[in-house]
């Protein structure tokens, strides 16, 4: 009798405890701000740089609903860029979501805006895109389409760019290695840049290092296959400095 008066009253005090730490699991938030700024010593979107290799500057927000919907914006310091802008903005929405166990798909459209390039200068352009993530061991593996169709800013002519990426942390350690191929077909490639055709190819391996949940550094050899011209296509190494929140 004693026993079960004792586990009564055990069972009575653990209870509370029990209720309590179910309330404290909040459910996930109905949506999410996120946002950070970047210091890089150069600017390079697809292997081209976008600063005339000098230091860069970014800082970008966003905003995530919990039904897979997102919007965001960045902004880039492109000063003495091709496009003779002193800011690079670009702003997107898009859906991403799981389709499969460990896959997840991420389809969206984004705008490049360029500020203080020649009034008669068309420069801006919309470029809608897809891309599968997927989850294996240790990496994750992306593979993405971006097609910007023909505009004024492109020449009258499309551009189709293709491109694989890869990120592996190391395990227990702060350490982290990505690696990216794409290839461009249209007047966005390198080599139209240079004038040495219409399609190219653009790599990159780097090593991240993660300081703080909110602080990393990287080092990354960004190359591509256009004939190299200094400051703006020829390959060269970037070191940049993150701060997310």
């Amino acid at each position: 009798m004693r026993f079960a008066l004792g586990l009564t009253a055990l069972c009575l005090l653990a209870s509370p405890a029990i209720a309590q730490d179910s309330y404290d699991t909040d459910p996930p938030p109905l949506l999410e701000v996120s946002g950070g700024v970047e210091l890089m010593s150069d600017y390079r979107f697809r292997g081209i740089s976008r600063s005339d290799g000098d230091v860069a500057g970014k800082a970008w927000g966003e905003l995530r609903h919990a039904t897979g919907f997102y919007g965001g914006v960045s902004a880039y310091s492109v000063d003495g860029a091709p496009q003779f802008a002193d800011l690079e903005f670009e702003t997107y929405t898009g859906w991403s979501g799981s389709v499969l166990p460990l896959v997840d798909l991420d389809i969206g459209v984004a705008r490049r805006i360029y500020v203080g390039a020649p009034g008669a200068l068309a420069t801006d352009y919309w470029e809608p895109y897809a891309a599968v993530v997927g989850v294996l061991g240790p990496a994750k593996l992306r593979l993405g389409a971006a097609y910007a169709p023909d505009q004024d800013s492109l020449g009258s002519d499309d551009n189709l760019y293709l491109s694989a990426d890869a990120e592996v942390g190391l395990p227990f350690s702060p350490l982290s290695f990505d690696a990216h191929v794409g290839h461009s077909d249209g007047p966005l490639s390198a080599q139209s840049l240079v004038g040495a055709g219409d399609s190219g190819t653009d790599w990159s391996a780097g090593v991240r290092y993660q300081f703080l949940p909110m602080l990393s550094a990287k080092l990354e050899y960004v190359g591509n296959d256009a004939p190299g011209m200094d400051g703006l296509t020829d390959d060269t190494v970037v070191g940049s400095v993150t701060f997310r929140f």
